[in-house]
């Protein structure tokens, strides 16, 4: 498995800077979509939360919006670069094919009037949050995970669906959309986190080996006990 995880790891990464700059008609060959009945069940007037990981050729994540084929608009929260030029270069190359991304930083509004809209809004979960994270176990031990999905699930009251990406064969991946996951409006935002940890930790170990294990998702600083 440790083999498998380096292997698809340094493949993935490799081929994510070769389809950044790829139109989706040159996606369309090494890409399989799977059970597209989970989004296409979902009104048109209504949103969704799209649960995304760092997991496979991730860069195929953002021709979302040419490959499925919901008439719902698609974007996503995206973390800027600190270098401007860079981060305007890849928004803009991103954002091609129709996609629209909102900065984690001031763009929350907007995203909301999307998800409002009908939007499908892909949040990316599995990463460090920081300070602006919720404390709670990844597997046992304590991360501080994005409480986003949460929250606009609860305040919209829209489903939460997990996609995966992964490797079914060398230059080969398989997209597929899993069952939507709807939060109880009686939740707070901590237990609604906990329950979409749940769902990371399920997909996580379902797809071990396509899963980006290389960021520290666990770097809480803890002070010593006196």
């Amino acid at each position: 498995m440790s083999k498998s995880v380096f292997r698809n790891s340094y493949a993935n990464l490799l081929s994510s800077l070769n389809t950044s700059g790829r139109p989706h008609r040159n996606i369309e060959h090494i890409l399989t979509l799977a059970d597209l009945q989970n989004i296409e069940n979902i009104p048109k007037e209504q949103g969704a939360i799209l649960l995304l990981f760092h997991m496979g050729n991730w860069e195929i994540l953002t021709k979302m919006h040419e490959l499925i084929p919901n008439e719902n608009p698609v974007g996503g929260m995206y973390r800027p670069l600190k270098n401007p030029l860079i981060d305007e270069h890849v928004k803009k190359q991103r954002e091609t094919g129709g996609s629209q991304l909102f900065s984690r930083k001031r763009g929350l509004i907007m995203a909301q009037k999307f998800l409002k809209k009908g939007g499908f809004l892909g949040i990316l979960c599995d990463q460090w949050a920081g300070g602006a994270g919720t404390l709670t176990d990844l597997f046992g031990k304590e991360s501080s995970i994005t409480p986003l999905p949460a929250i606009l699930a609860l305040k919209h009251q829209c489903p939460v669906i997990p996609v995966s990406l992964s490797t079914t064969s060398p230059g080969q991946w398989e997209m597929r959309f899993h069952e939507a996951v709807y939060l109880s409006p009686d939740l707070d935002k901590l237990s609604a986190t906990k329950e979409i940890v749940k769902t990371m930790e399920r997909m996580m170990k379902r797809y071990s080996q396509d899963i980006f294990w290389m960021h520290d998702r666990w770097k809480i600083k803890r002070r010593e006990r006196t």
